[in-house]
């Protein structure tokens, strides 16, 4: 395959993706790689080096490293922490481990999962839903990180002010 074609072939897949939501392009992209058989948990296929995890050694460094000060930010923060530096991506994480993970560094939310749930509603959304067990409204969810959020925390950390000016609810 060459670059012309390579390129070609991506126009036409941005182009259809573009009049979608979140949740039909990656329902899309995920029917895309089943059939053209890409194994999108290898590393290589889908994480460049500037990607990479950042290096902070706990919690405790992150949280400190990122320096956030709205319960929206702190719950960001905690979900990066279990999602990308404990790469706990695949099944998700719960509003309760990430309230216990800030409890723990003495920084609890008062109600997580309204925090969650504004990180949800921010454009692009920080934060996405993927299960929830039970029928009621206070069954279990399972969240996941989105590619905005993960850039938003990255950020942080190299002193760029992404998570200000996002619409604090």
């Amino acid at each position: 395959m060459n670059a012309e074609s390579e390129l070609a072939a991506m126009k036409t897949v941005h182009g259809a993706l573009s009049e979608l939501d979140e949740g039909a392009r990656t329902r899309v992209l995920r029917w895309a790689a089943e059939v053209c058989r890409v194994d999108l948990q290898n590393e290589s296929v889908v994480r460049s080096a500037a990607e990479e995890p950042c290096s902070v050694r706990d919690m405790a460094d992150l949280y400190h490293a990122v320096n956030p000060e709205t319960d929206a930010e702190r719950a960001l923060v905690a979900a990066y922490w279990h999602q990308v530096e404990q790469e706990q991506e695949q099944d998700g994480f719960d509003a309760l481990s990430v309230n216990k993970t800030l409890k723990n560094l003495g920084h609890r939310v008062r109600n997580i999962t309204d925090a969650l749930g504004s990180l949800m509603e921010r454009r692009p959304a920080l934060v996405i839903q993927v299960r929830k067990r039970g029928t009621t409204k206070q069954g279990r969810k399972r969240y996941r990180l989105s590619q905005a959020g993960i850039t938003a925390v990255r950020e942080r950390l190299t002193g760029e002010p992404a998570l200000e000016n996002q619409g604090e609810r």
